[in-house]
């Protein structure tokens, strides 16, 4: 597909978007996953946007193009009254994050000292089919273990993994992963 021009000459070339969604192989082959899906969909003002997906294969890349619709596998979730994680559509999905980050998608926040816990629900299937969706996330920020981080697969995991991390931050326990 040729690429667009960009009249003010300050940006990289523009391109046209992948219609439906493609599949591509990125060149920079430094990436333990080349292979990436793009996904379009629509964001809360009905723009259309592209996600792009990374994948270890062209296959798994296809899949995750494919947006799982048949197979009844969904790759985005949105958080139930209750703090279940409930398949969506990428529209509902988007739509849901265009609602802002409220304090319901936050599990747990805690600062000590220099250092911040933060434990949230991602919306997106990090474990990429391969067994029960990955949902949650808590990663640290600041201090010694900058940018460490751990991810489960309910809400509950992720309280509990959010409350070890915290200790052990403390100096008071042992990381969830015994690091």
């Amino acid at each position: 597909m040729p690429s667009m021009v960009n009249p003010t000459g300050k940006h990289r070339r523009k391109r046209r978007h992948h219609g439906e969604g493609t599949v591509i192989l990125r060149r920079d082959h430094w990436r333990a996953r080349t292979w990436v899906a793009v996904v379009p969909y629509l964001d809360e003002s009905g723009r259309r946007r592209e996600m792009w997906l990374s994948a270890a294969s062209r296959e798994e890349a296809e899949r995750g193009r494919a947006d799982r619709g048949g197979d009844g596998v969904s790759d985005w979730y949105i958080l139930g009254p209750d703090h279940e994680p409930v398949a969506s559509t990428v529209e509902e999905w988007s739509a849901w994050l265009g609602q802002g980050f409220p304090m319901t998608k936050r599990v747990a926040n805690d600062n000590i000292g220099d250092t911040t816990v933060s434990t949230v629900f991602l919306g997106v299937d990090h474990n990429w089919g391969d067994g029960p969706p990955i949902l949650f996330e808590t990663m640290v920020f600041g201090g010694d273990h900058d940018e460490w981080q751990w991810r489960y697969h309910t809400w509950d995991e992720a309280a509990q993994g959010h409350a070890a991390v915290v200790a052990a931050v403390k100096g008071e326990g042992l990381w969830p992963d015994g690091r």
